[in-house]
């Protein structure tokens, strides 16, 4: 139940992109307590800011892999960060190995 709660909670996180929903109006959505849905989180050991930001910048990834944007920039606002965001950038380098750029690029290269 935990597990489909997360999933649940992280699908309209990510639905809302690029605006951004507080955690207990998602949690309102789901018909739980803000309690309740960080209980379903702690019960995957998760924290819901860190697993939220993991997979969007997954969805970031994927995104430049697949070149479904020109830019960067608008793949990054696309999935919640700034634009030029240098904490996203150094989370994504950390993740990934190297730049969203150097994603890009690669990309276009093959």
């Amino acid at each position: 139940m935990a597990h489909a709660r997360v999933e649940d909670a992280l699908a309209l996180f990510l639905a809302a992109l690029p605006r951004r929903l507080r955690f207990a109006d998602v949690a309102g959505m789901l018909k739980l307590t803000p309690a309740e849905l960080q209980a379903a989180f702690d019960a995957q050991g998760a924290n819901p800011r860190d697993r939220l930001r993991h997979v969007r910048l997954q969805r970031l990834h994927d995104d430049l892999r697949r070149k479904r944007y020109d830019e960067v920039g608008l793949a990054m606002v696309r999935w919640g960060f700034p634009p030029r965001g240098n904490d996203a950038f150094r989370d994504y380098c950390r993740l990934f190995g190297c730049h969203p750029r150097e994603t890009l690029q690669a990309e276009s290269d093959q």
